[in-house]
């Protein structure tokens, strides 16, 4: 039987919500990290469907990102998305290989809920073995960075989340 809690999405920025490459379709503006301005290209569908499947309660979205607090107090309120909680980056050496794959297994351990990851670095850091040994359900979604979320990425994510949404009593509508 599947875990009913709610899953957790770690959602990261550069890659993921922010598109590496300008492209028709995104929209545009700038965001503050680390006392710089970055350019922002991020797509309107990608910003709604996080914020509702947050909202609707299919998920808990938390930043894992390298934009640590920025993320809810920059990058945020600048494409539209809910400040949703942010971790910082753990001082001292990783026990997985990657400070976020350290991250996960800390609050999944913690937590035992399902979740999704979405990180364009999933590509390249090898966290199959520790997300594996956790022992839940999970989907990692690494999208190509020039491109960030897809709609095929968010179908993926929402067909994942909507396995562990509550059963709606008969005869309720939808």
């Amino acid at each position: 039987m599947a875990d009913t809690a709610k899953p957790l999405w770690f959602l990261d920025i550069d890659g993921v919500v922010n598109a590496l490459r300008p492209r028709d379709g995104l929209s545009a503006t700038k965001a503050r990290t680390s006392g710089e301005t970055w350019p922002i290209h991020w797509s309107v569908e990608v910003v709604q469907l996080i914020n509702t499947c947050h909202r609707s309660g299919l998920a808990e979205v938390r930043w894992l990102t390298t934009w640590e607090q920025d993320a809810h107090l920059s990058l945020a309120p600048a494409v539209g998305l809910d400040p949703f909680p942010s971790y910082d980056i753990p001082s001292g050496s990783s026990r997985h290989g990657w400070w976020k794959a350290d991250v996960v297994a800390d609050v999944i351990g913690a937590e035992r809920r399902p979740f999704v990851w979405t990180d364009d670095d999933l590509a390249l850091e090898d966290v199959a073995d520790v997300v594996d040994r956790l022992g839940v359900d999970h989907l990692l979604v690494a999208p190509d960075p020039d491109l960030g979320l897809t709609s095929a990425d968010l179908r993926s994510v929402v067909d994942f989340l909507s396995r562990f949404a509550p059963a709606r009593p008969s005869g309720q509508a939808s």
